[in-house]
């Protein structure tokens, strides 16, 4: 309780040439809020295993992604998503197949 007692006068004490010293009530409340956030956080639980819909428990290879991520306690593996990257993936395939074909057709006499 005496260090205690000690670090708030310290703290109390106004210093010269402090930046933040008018600025004192402002981070306080930001830091109430961070701990609020923080209790909040740690009340939401995170599940422990694997969910029973899950790709894992289904023994069916997951959907890929472009950061090839495997399905687990964070994510079900359920693709979400509105079908425009596997579009866009597929043109980008198809395109490069057909720019090689027309290369090797342009190029077969040669």
């Amino acid at each position: 309780t005496n260090t205690q007692d000690y670090d708030a006068q310290l703290r109390s004490r106004s210093r010269w040439g402090d930046p933040l010293a008018d600025k004192k009530d402002f981070y306080e409340t930001i830091m109430e809020e961070m701990q609020h956030r923080t209790q909040i956080s740690e009340r939401l639980p995170i599940p422990p295993d694997i969910p029973g819909h899950s790709w894992l428990k289904r023994k069916l290879p997951p959907p890929s992604n472009r950061y090839d991520i495997l399905p687990g306690r964070h994510w079900d593996g359920v693709n979400r998503s509105n079908g425009f990257e596997s579009a866009y993936f597929d043109h980008m395939a198809k395109q490069a197949t057909r720019d090689k074909k027309a290369r090797e057709w342009s190029t077969a006499d040669m």
